[in-house]
């Protein structure tokens, strides 16, 4: 993975993106949000479907703003990010919201 290098979405086209996700739970919700795509906002109960969800909803927000055919997949599977966060996601936080660690997406713009 030497060749990826951080850019924003504009700089994307024949080139790979990384995009920072958070993850946030708030009131029974498992949500994701990014600073990186505008519009990014998966909320779920279920933990694997927002996570899962995330990916698709990125695809569809990039493709859109570059007007090209793109693959986006999550630098960590979902039960690597689990285990790094699996008190947090297993034990619902007495505050309104809790905001954990980010996750990144790999962007690549399809052949």
């Amino acid at each position: 993975m030497s060749a990826t290098r951080d850019m924003s979405i504009d700089d994307m086209r024949a080139h790979t993106a990384t995009i920072d996700v958070s993850y946030r739970y708030v009131d029974g919700y498992h949500v994701f949000t990014s600073n990186d795509v505008r519009g990014l906002y998966v909320a779920s109960m279920d933990a694997r479907k927002a996570y899962n969800d995330v990916a698709v909803l990125l695809k569809e927000l990039v493709e859109q703003k570059v007007k090209a055919s793109c693959t986006v997949e999550s630098v960590l599977p979902f039960e690597e990010w689990l285990a790094t966060e699996s008190e947090a996601v297993q034990t619902p936080s007495p505050e309104p919201s809790l905001t954990l660690g980010n996750k990144r997406y790999l962007v690549r713009e399809a052949a």
